[in-house]
């Protein structure tokens, strides 16, 4: 059998069960407990659906039958250890993902991003061709032109896409401008908050013209919080949609 913490989302073990109620197998032979479910309650539940269609289950590690008058009791047990030991690997694991995240170590931070390449030493590479057009893009912006224009430039200049396309999406352009990659920075974020690397790689642009960008950006946004609380759209000369005038 599969081994899974969520017993009823395994289609086999589904199966298993409808095969029970349809009288096609009479009895359930697992490795353990663990690998049947690691969850106890869900254990006991899918040995009492079992065993009220006739079928009972062994576990060979623990050498428990779900059709002797004790079982109940060891399934308990033994379920509530297997859970108990499956919810401290997986505190192991993460404890151990975030503390590479932590201390730099991690291999996250070696993903590049379009202006980069790595080599077989897991070192960024700038390319050339690519660093030009990062570089053009964030001094359009500070220039004054909309993510909308420097689409349009791009485009007109037969600058092929990130993906290899020959149209680009403003959506790919906002997130190069927002790319602190770009500035020598990995970045990686987490549900516990965000961790940087700073000279992890050779910079395409400095940190100031980076930071200007951004305060740039903020300036003209055009989503506001209303007194209501709300996000609304505010009509700016760079808003792709601008609210009518009334």
């Amino acid at each position: 059998m599969e081994s899974g913490s969520n017993t009823f989302g395994r289609a086999e073990f589904n199966r298993m069960i409808e095969d029970a109620k349809k009288g096609i197998i009479d009895q359930v032979v697992t490795k353990s407990i663990s690998r049947f479910g690691r969850n106890a309650e869900d254990v006991l539940t899918a040995v009492h659906s079992l065993s009220s269609h006739g079928v009972h289950v062994y576990f060979e590690e623990q050498s428990i039958d779900s059709q002797s008058p004790e079982s109940e009791l060891y399934i308990s047990i033994f379920s509530g250890l297997a859970q108990a030991e499956n919810l401290n690997l997986s505190q192991n694991i993460k404890w151990g993902i975030r503390k590479k995240i932590e201390d730099g170590s991690s291999p996250i931070y070696d993903r590049p991003c379009y202006g980069y390449q790595i080599d077989e030493t897991s070192t960024f590479i700038t390319v050339p061709e690519e660093a030009t057009v990062v570089r053009r893009i964030f001094a359009m912006y500070l220039c004054g032109m909309s993510v909308l224009k420097i689409k349009a430039a791009l485009e007109a200049d037969r600058i092929m896409s990130p993906t290899g396309k020959s149209n680009w999406s403003k959506r790919t352009i906002d997130i190069i401008l927002s790319n602190k990659k770009y500035c020598g920075f990995s970045v990686v974020k987490g549900e516990k908050g965000t961790y940087e690397r700073e000279n992890h790689h050779e910079p395409i642009i400095t940190l100031d013209l980076f930071e200007k960008v951004q305060t740039t950006k903020a300036e003209r946004t055009n989503v506001e919080i209303g007194e209501d609380g709300k996000r609304h759209r505010k009509s700016t000369k760079y808003s792709s949609q601008k609210t009518s005038q009334k």
